[in-house]
């Protein structure tokens, strides 16, 4: 699988019942999981599972991104149902 020299480091997370629910088929779900495996085990890639047994959790509402530039700025971004917010930390 291609990847460049310096690649971003990038961690992602999804929650149990993302990887269970098969909508689409079966079919879709497994090349889906087989998907996610291959991108695992690189090494720029972590994949973390919050557990169907964590109850509700913070990402129940919507999606997140946190990201760290190169000159150390730091940059959220929250999407839920009613609105996006994006913040800038130097």
């Amino acid at each position: 699988m291609w990847q460049r020299a310096e690649s971003p480091q990038c961690v992602f997370v999804l929650d149990e019942t993302a990887l269970r629910r098969p909508i689409g088929g079966p079919a879709v779900l497994d090349a889906q999981l087989g998907r996610l495996m291959e991108l695992a085990v690189m090494p720029s890639v972590r994949l973390r599972v919050v557990p169907l047994d964590a109850g509700a959790h913070v990402g129940l509402t919507g999606g997140f991104l946190l990201a760290e530039l190169p000159d150390g700025e730091r940059v959220t971004y929250v999407e839920d149902v009613a609105r996006e917010h994006v913040k800038v930390t130097p």
